[in-house]
């Protein structure tokens, strides 16, 4: 067993009364930030697909464990970054639409 790789459990709550301002002080930030989670949602998607693909020509065990646990915990990520986005689309619809362009 690997010891590289840790899936970390993240347990972020997006609820539907979230401040999308999320970092008062510095306004720009949080605006570039909630942005670049559509990229990082992108990127994910295409990391996973890459490695998966690249898997079944992967002959050293511990390497393709390795593989294994990184599609599972950018999968996380995913996750969580479709879900802030979701909540973002409540109050600013479209992005939904522009997720599904971007994960395409």
């Amino acid at each position: 067993m690997s010891d590289a790789i840790k899936i970390r459990s993240i347990d972020f709550k997006f609820t539907d009364d979230m401040d999308l301002n999320w970092n008062p002080g510095n306004q720009e930030f949080g605006n570039f930030a909630n942005v670049i989670f559509f990229m990082a949602l992108g990127f994910e998607r295409y990391f996973i697909r890459a490695i998966r693909e690249s898997m079944e020509r992967i002959k050293n065990p511990s390497i393709l464990e390795e593989a294994a646990l990184f599609c599972k915990q950018e999968a996380i990520h995913s996750k969580h970054h479709r879900e802030h986005i979701s909540v973002m689309d409540k109050k600013h619809p479209g992005l939904n639409a522009l997720m599904d362009k971007v994960i395409a």
